[in-house]
């Protein structure tokens, strides 16, 4: 199982890579056809060729699905005359700076002062953090038309009309948002995400400074973190933790599985893949959240049929799908990072634990097992961190240690919170002391760490 779906992964990604690099530069070039000349070679002689044409045809579906999604805007209508862009939101804002948020759409027409066209295709919307916001508590997304004082939640899913021009073909820039009859969302479903992300929210934030670190842990939005936090986080090399990734991912599913335990096993694996979707449909579509969500799903499946399946075969299907399911996410740093990780985390960590043998006495097994695993994650994500980001930090293998028990807890009990407050608002006061006693444990572990 493990070589055939290591073929099928390789083959995958070698098609899907090699495609797009090989007009970068002659070496990849030269590469890609070397790659083709082996294909040929090993279908002919191998026995596993099926593997390998399955990897290539899912590497050319990724392929289409690549340029389908990352296709510029083509319009009649000349951009540089557009004035006007009506389109849908296909991923909730993200804060660029205190100034101006950027916003991913795709087109749906433009308009210019006499004539208007449909379009197609995708762009990034720039827009200033006051045109989109009203002035609530903790900046929450939520525009207000004072013509009609009726409420927009700017959302994913939400089809809007921005005003403003073209800065390049991918980039708009927008200098007001219009609310009317066409701004409506893509479906109820979206739109019930809209406000219970917002209701979420607004809980979150009468946590305080607790609230605003929770909401970046449960739902992504780091729009509430002061930037010096963040800046802590980085230097003490724990920036995954604030990125939702799979550790949150499965944080939740820990905490889905014990209270569910009076399931059968069966209903149990369908319950924690359906609450891990709820909550990558509500937190967004990042890389590794998606990545958790597949591994999630895939063993479930083969708990659910009694199949045993290696943790690398898990790997190396969860890559394909991956590729197929989100391909312009696989140029990302998230996705990159993440796949690294565990990577590191599978193949690195058991190397390491063997080494460490006899160093730790048997009653620090828990803390050899932790460290093992920090430090193959850590070391998987070298190269990606030093190759994109042109820096990386082994102390967070120490750090992690520390901070990510404390970090489980934290988000567990704001899980509590979030239900509790939900039932009983008053009870959001007990559970602000608490969570706040935790936030600055959290808060004195960081800053520790990047004072090293």
């Amino acid at each position: 199982m493990r070589k055939s779906t290591e073929i099928l992964a390789l083959s995958e990604i070698l098609t899907f890579y090699g495609f797009i690099l090989k007009s970068t530069n002659t070496f990849f070039k030269v590469l890609f056809y070397v790659f083709l000349a082996a294909s040929v070679i090993f279908i002919v002689l191998s026995k596993k060729r099926f593997y390998c044409l399955a990897g290539i045809c899912a590497g050319l579906l990724a392929l289409s699905g690549f340029y389908a999604e990352n296709a510029r805007i083509k319009t009649l209508l000349s951009l540089s005359r557009v004035t006007g862009l009506y389109c849908q939101i296909s991923a909730a804002p993200e804060k660029l700076n205190d100034a101006y948020y950027s916003i991913k759409v795709k087109a749906v027409s433009v308009n210019s002062e006499s004539i208007a066209c449909s379009a197609k295709g995708t762009a990034t919307v720039i827009i200033k953090t006051a045109d989109l916001q009203n002035s609530l508590p903790g900046k929450i997304l939520k525009r207000v038309d004072k013509l009609e004082n009726s409420t927009l939640l700017v959302d994913k899913g939400l089809c809007i009309f921005f005003s403003g021009s073209f800065k390049d073909s991918a980039v708009f820039r927008a200098d007001s948002v219009f609310e009317n009859e066409f701004c409506h969302y893509k479906s109820r479903i979206y739109e019930l995400r809209a406000l219970v992300r917002y209701r979420l929210k607004y809980i979150l934030l009468s946590f305080a400074a607790a609230g605003r670190l929770l909401a970046a842990l449960t739902i992504g939005s780091k729009d509430y973190l002061d930037t010096s936090l963040q800046i802590l986080f980085r230097k003490a090399g724990l920036s995954h933790i604030l990125a939702l990734s799979g550790f949150h991912l499965s944080v939740v599913c820990a905490f889905a599985q014990k209270t569910a335990d009076f399931f059968k096993k069966k209903r149990r694996n369908l319950f924690l893949v359906f609450i891990s979707a709820i909550f990558v449909f509500l937190a967004g579509s990042q890389p590794s959240l998606i990545r958790a969500l597949i591994f999630t799903c895939i063993n479930c499946v083969c708990s659910c049929f009694y199949i045993k399946c290696r943790r690398e075969a898990v790997f190396y299907l969860s890559l394909c799908i991956h590729l197929i399911v989100q391909p312009v996410a696989a140029f990302t740093p998230s996705f990159l990072l993440s796949y690294s990780a565990i990577f590191g985390i599978i193949f690195l960590s058991p190397k390491i634990r063997g080494l460490l043998c006899g160093s730790f006495p048997k009653k620090a097994e828990k803390l050899k097992e932790l460290l093992s695993v920090s430090a193959g994650a850590q070391l998987g994500a070298v190269p990606v961190q030093f190759f994109m980001l042109n820096s990386f930090s082994l102390k967070g293998i120490i750090s992690s240690i520390i901070a990510i028990p404390l970090v489980s807890v934290f988000v567990i009990l704001g899980i509590f919170a979030i239900l509790f407050s939900l039932v009983i608002p008053e009870s959001a006061a007990v559970f602000r002391t608490v969570l706040t006693f935790i936030y600055n444990l959290i808060v004195l572990s960081v800053h520790f760490f990047s004072r090293l």
